[in-house]
């Protein structure tokens, strides 16, 4: 937990009165079994108790309320521990009753957060550590609910990490595979509808449930969707005006009786807006958020880490970031033909000298006396810099102080952990290409079903491939010949997909020495040798 959030969950602690030296008694309700929240956590929790089994690790559920609704303990000194601090099924775990934690914290700020040992609020909970992500409906984008490991602050495990992670986006996914049907046909048709509307503004609206491609996401406001939605296709209107004065015509197609109308919007006047916000400053997608970051960091040259698995694009953010400035650029790697006290010599001499920016790649490979002494220098220049690294989770921590002394942190996702995003990404490269084609439904699931090592560059070349493979009609499943050639080895779910990265990467830091790799992840090597067996690694 970062030192603003402390602060602002601080100054959040003082207006609830909470006292420090315990939680506040609070009403248990009865759980209802039959939850969609609960339906759709169930098999994944399942999964993620047989893996912590006889770890000193709870799994705990809470809903949108923040009310826990289920608690699975790995052992009985965790499950009474947590118990104690009011973890309880059906109690509400507020940040008013429970303080600082990373199950009221993370349904407060909608975000995955990590709280650990003294930076909770209450006296009895520094015990704990905990990883906390929330659970946000795929459709509707509401918080469902947030996803919790707690354990001893002393008991942490590079594999929780991860898991939490995947198993709150099988969570997910199982939430959107119970959307009711008439969201799944109104979904159906906005697709095929936005095919053929290649780059104009669609929208998609059933009750709570807004669909929008990028054009309608830069031409309307919240505002513009109340007004869609009070418009009927019993009664239809051939033009409207929009909330920025702009008008435009609409055209209207209903998926089924009750199933929701999807809009085709045509501008007619370009009239620019009068009285809304720059559509960036309220967009909520991925991209536009990075963007956002790296222009506000460039604009007032603070320094900023990006950080990510390999292919992320963490070269490419860095030279956007510092473009036309004529950086110096140093790279972890340089240290395979180039003694450290030269590097570190000519890293320290650029930023006492602070005449031109400084970019640092690949800190997470500089050994632990490099990255204090690289750190040591940022601290003390005047120079613009901006660093990047493996993932904050998989650092060590040498590598974290090195990352954490930057003033902006910009973390990105590798494509596995955000495959909603497949689809629109699939789109967008079919629009840039001369191919009439479109992918089926089958061919859309086998593009879901892979974990893209290569993460976004890997899914436009498939993409761009099998549109140059079908330059009309459907690409199917069989013409995806790439993915296929490269799909081997078993079948993993979410959870599983992430405890395999985590052993291999554990095995590459250790060159390959399985006990040094066992012991580094907490566990046997005969355990570790099963694992290796079960996730197809040549063991």
């Amino acid at each position: 937990m970062t030192a603003d959030a402390l602060a602002v969950a601080a100054r959040r602690m003082a207006l609830t009165g909470l006292d420090s030296q315990g939680p506040r008694d609070t009403t248990v309700s009865p759980v209802d079994p039959g939850s969609r929240l609960l339906a759709a956590a169930r098999p994944v929790l399942d999964r993620m108790a047989s893996i912590l089994e006889g770890n000193d690790v709870c799994i705990i559920l809470a809903d949108r309320d923040v009310r826990l609704v289920d608690l699975r303990p790995g052992t009985t000194s965790i499950g009474d521990a947590v118990g104690e601090n009011g973890a309880a099924v059906g109690n509400l775990f507020s940040e008013a009753s429970s303080g600082t934690n990373s199950v009221a914290t993370v349904h407060e700020m909608r975000a995955p957060l990590t709280v650990i040992g003294d930076q909770h609020f209450l006296e009895p909970m520094k015990k704990f550590s905990c990883h906390g992500y929330p659970v946000i409906h795929p459709l509707t984008r509401r918080l469902e609910g947030v996803l919790d490991l707690t354990f001893f602050v002393d008991e942490g495990n590079p594999l929780l990490h991860p898991m939490i992670e995947y198993a709150a986006r099988d969570i997910e996914a199982q939430l959107l595979a119970q959307s009711p049907r008439d969201e799944q046909t109104l979904i159906e048709t906005y697709q095929r509808v936005s095919a053929r509307r290649r780059g104009r503004p669609v929208v998609g609206l059933s009750g709570d449930l807004v669909l929008a491609n990028s054009a309608a996401t830069a031409l309307l406001d919240s505002v513009d969707y109340a007004a869609l939605g009070t418009i009927t296709a019993e009664a239809p209107v051939a033009s409207h005006v929009l909330s920025s004065g702009v008008r435009v015509g609409l055209r209207l197609t209903r998926a089924t009786p009750g199933a929701g109308i999807v809009f085709e919007i045509e501008p007619r006047e370009n009239r620019a807006p009068t009285t809304r916000l720059d559509p960036t400053s309220r967009s909520r997608s991925r991209v536009e958020r990075v963007e956002n970051q790296l222009t506000d960091a460039r604009a007032h040259r603070r320094s900023l880490s990006v950080v990510g698995e390999r292919g992320t694009g963490r070269s490419a953010a860095l030279t956007r970031l510092m473009a036309d400035t004529d950086p110096l650029t140093f790279n972890g790697l340089d240290r395979v033909h180039e003694s450290e006290v030269d590097w570190l010599q000519r890293v320290t001499d650029a930023l006492h000298d602070a005449a031109r920016p400084v970019i640092i790649e690949n800190a997470h490979l500089l050994s632990p006396y490099a990255a204090r002494a690289t750190r040591a220098a940022l601290e003390t220049t005047s120079a613009w810099f901006a660093l990047s690294s493996d993932p904050l989770n998989l650092l060590s921590p040498d590598a974290f102080a090195l990352i954490d002394c930057s003033a902006v942190r910009l973390a990105l996702l590798p494509l596995r952990l955000r495959k909603h995003e497949i689809p629109a990404l699939v789109q967008q490269t079919m629009d840039e290409s001369p191919s009439a084609a479109r992918f089926t439904p089958a061919a859309l699931r086998t593009l879901l079903a892979y974990d893209w090592p290569g993460n976004d560059s890997e899914l436009r070349a498939e993409v761009v491939a099998a549109a140059r493979r079908r330059s009309t009609g459907d690409i199917a499943e069989g013409d995806l010949v790439r993915i296929q050639d490269r799909a081997e080895g078993p079948k993993l779910g979410a959870i599983d997909t992430a405890l395999r990265a985590t052993v291999q990467h554990a095995l590459a830091t250790h060159d390959g020495n399985k006990l040094a790799a066992a012991r580094s992840l907490g566990i046997s090597r005969t355990t570790l040798y099963k694992r290796m067996r079960a996730f197809g690694l040549n063991v």
